[in-house]
């Protein structure tokens, strides 16, 4: 990306301007919604299968972050199947994911792991659903530094290895909500 549109970006970015700024970060293949301050914290927020970066805009006229808090929302990839949104892998509901591995959620944690490493700062990781479960597995099977872990309304994928994962993030804050009519 040129330096000059970066810093633009930058500046849009640190006057509060509403619009949604795209960023790739470097060659990252992930593109990236950024709005608030510079950090720290960067908050960085996976959507669910299904569903867009851009579904994280409501959430930001309820919660209250710090001025200088940077929103990341990525874009997960382009999955087969869905039309209107996106998935981070090719969701199967038949199968029961507590039990084993989806095929493409390693895929899909390692390019979140790859936009984290060009994160400074404390980061907070979080996502809904299928961005739940993706940011799960970062925080249980990656080294990756994270300040707090956020789970909304997702489900455990392969609990043995995310268990013997847990270990390595004693002391990590987790904040997790699941609706009570959710199916």
């Amino acid at each position: 990306m040129p330096k000059r549109l970066l810093a633009a970006a930058a500046i849009l970015v640190t006057l509060g301007v509403s619009a949604a700024v795209l960023l790739r970060f470097r060659d990252h293949p992930l593109d990236t919604i950024v709005r608030g301050g510079n950090g720290p914290p960067t908050v960085v927020l996976l959507h669910g299968y299904g569903a867009t970066a851009e579904d994280w805009a409501p959430f930001l006229k309820t919660v209250t972050f710090p001025p200088e808090a940077r929103l990341i929302f990525p874009k997960g990839p382009s999955v087969g199947g869905l039309t209107n949104g996106r998935g981070w892998w090719n969701l199967d509901l038949n199968t029961d994911p507590s039990t084993q591995q989806p095929p493409g959620i390693k895929t899909a944690a390692q390019l979140v792991e790859n936009l984290l490493g060009e994160i400074a700062g404390p980061v907070i990781l979080g996502g809904f659903s299928q961005g739940a479960m993706v940011s799960a597995e970062v925080a249980f099977q990656s080294d990756q530094p994270l300040a707090a872990l956020i789970l909304l309304s997702g489900t455990p994928i392969d609990e043995a290895s995310w268990v013997s994962g847990l270990r390595h993030r004693r002391g990590l804050r987790v904040f997790m909500s699941h609706g009570r009519r959710d199916p």
